[in-house]
Formats: C-alpha cells, sequence, structure tokens
C-alpha cells in the first residue's frame, strides 16, 4: 500500500436519478451505457476513456453484479467478469490522451432472461513520497445490460399516485420540495426496458402533459426496468392538477 492517503470520487453513469456533472480534470468515459447482445456484432463494444490530466494517468476496468430493486438505489455485488472479455482491463493513458477499451461477451449465447452489470473505470493512485498530502482519484460507473436474441421486454403501468419529493439544491447546502407523479412500471418481459426511449404521457380528463424521450431521460435518467421486475419512479410536473384520477400510457416505439 502507498504511503500516502487518497479519497475516491464516485461518479454514477448513466443516472439512475439524473446524469451526474462531471468534476474537472478527471477521466472521461463514453458511452456510459452498453446494450449488448450475447451473439453476433452486437457482443462486442468499446469503451473510450479519456484522460484530461495534465499527468499520465493509469486506469482500471472492473465488473459488478447489478440489481435494480423496486424502490431505492441500485444494488452491486462481487463479480469476477469471467462472462466478458476485456482488452486491456488496465491501461495507462498519456496526458489529454485516448485509450479505447474493447469489451466482449463470452458468457451463455442464449439467456434466459437479460444481465445487468455495472463497468467501473476507476483510476489507480500514483504512489508519491512520504507525507505528500491527499489525493483525489476518481472512478466512473456505467451501466452494461446483456441480451439474448428474442428476448422481449413488457412494460405496463401498475399504479399511478400523486406525490412529492425533496431535493438538494445550492450544492447539497439546502432543500426544496418538487411536486409531480409516482409511477410503478412493470416489465413481464424477458428483455430490460429503457423507459428514457419511450414517450409516456399523463392526463386527468382536463389536464395532459406528454414526455418524449428526451423530457423522460431529464426527469428519471434511462429509467431501466429489469425483466420480471416493477420499479416506481418519480416524474417531477409543478402542474399536477390536486384532484381527479390520472391516467398514464408508456409507448415504446422501438426501444422494447
Amino acid at each position: 500500500m502507498s504511503l500516502y492517503r487518497y479519497l475516491l470520487c464516485a461518479v454514477f453513469a448513466a443516472g439512475f436519478l439524473l446524469p451526474a456533472s462531471r468534476p474537472a480534470s478527471a477521466l472521461l468515459v463514453q458511452p456510459v451505457l452498453i446494450n449488448l447482445s450475447t451473439t453476433g456484432a452486437n457482443s462486442t463494444a468499446g469503451i473510450t476513456i479519456g484522460n484530461d490530466r495534465n499527468r499520465p494517468n493509469t486506469v482500471e476496468v472492473s465488473v459488478q453484479s447489478l440489481a435494480i430493486p423496486e424502490n431505492g438505489p441500485p444494488v452491486l455485488s462481487p463479480n469476477d467478469g469471467d462472462e466478458f472479455l476485456i482488452f486491456p482491463p488496465t491501461a495507462t493513458i498519456a496526458p489529454g490522451g485516448m485509450q479505447v477499451v474493447r469489451v466482449r461477451w463470452v458468457g451463455d449465447a442464449a439467456l434466459k432472461q437479460a444481465k445487468t452489470y455495472m463497468f467501473t473505470v476507476r483510476e489507480l493512485p500514483v504512489d508519491r513520497p512520504a507525507g505528500s498530502g491527499v489525493q483525489l482519484v476518481y472512478s466512473i460507473q456505467e451501466i452494461v445490460t446483456v441480451s439474448s436474441p428474442g428476448l422481449k421486454a413488457a412494460v405496463s403501468i401498475a399504479q399511478i399516485r400523486r406525490s412529492t419529493r425533496t431535493v438538494p439544491v445550492d450544492q447539497g447546502k439546502s432543500t426544496k420540495t418538487e411536486n409531480g407523479i409516482e409511477v410503478t412500471f412493470k416489465n413481464a418481459g424477458n428483455d430490460v426496458a429503457l423507459l428514457s426511449q419511450s414517450h409516456i404521457s399523463f392526463s386527468d380528463g382536463s389536464w395532459s402533459a406528454s414526455l418524449d424521450p428526451g423530457q423522460v431521460n431529464q426527469a428519471i435518467g434511462i429509467g431501466l426496468v429489469p425483466p420480471a421486475s416493477s420499479r416506481v419512479l418519480f416524474f417531477p410536473m409543478d402542474g399536477v392538477p390536486l384532484s381527479g384520477d390520472i391516467t398514464a400510457s408508456v409507448n415504446p416505439g422501438d426501444s422494447f
């Protein structure tokens, strides 16, 4: 272990709520969401990692299993990554340079149900003389889904209710209350559903609101609903009437 202390700053990719802003002088990682197939050309993808520091930056890529509960934050669990071929798993990137890491699925070619993972691209601390202080290193996490040909999501709306939530403002120095609609989405299919690729509409008869994919993404992030699962998501809407029965519909288009 090195003789200095360091801090680890994690940035969740693809925004389970909203995408996080990127800190200055850190890693640049694209894309933040990768959808892999178990077979064919789409069984391989590339992660582009940029180094905008003024020194060489050594990074490593690791894998965790990702579970998304009906309500609450994502849950990560250890995974040895043996279902993926990752090359190179560790790389040193020159100042201002880029490195493409190739990812290939080498697991089961005929999944009965799609899988979800979290890949972490993490800076490795730089050895420094004792007493040199605290070093800040970053890790960026991106979502990887894996599906087999023929799998299909089947999303419906199970419950709708008016709701409020408290969100931080002024860089977390204070909070505010948002009004909106809380929706429980049910995915009865065997593939993942990405709600950010859908059109979602709300109505109570006299009032209505329609969200295109860009607006859905802004409200809830990618809105991933795993197969055979439900997920509760909050849509902030100041104009929601205080009374009346609200209905909602989701039009996935070609997304699932």
